[in-house]
């Protein structure tokens, strides 16, 4: 079980942004990573790589 919240400025009293991450799996890559913006043609789709448990978690082209 695995649980991730994202808190925006909007939704805390100080407008911080913050993270955080729990997992109960001590093997999976459980580093949070940022992923930037990008223009996609419409109904393009991104490959989802198998979870072999090792690093880069993600792969881009």
């Amino acid at each position: 079980m695995c649980t991730t919240l994202i808190i925006t400025r909007g939704a805390s009293k100080d407008s911080s942004m913050m993270a955080a991450h729990s997992d109960d799996d001590e093997l999976g890559d459980q580093r949070i990573i940022y992923v930037p913006a990008q223009e996609h043609e419409q109904g393009s789709m991104r490959q989802v790589f198998e979870e072999h448990y090792r690093y880069p978690r993600l792969m881009t082209y």
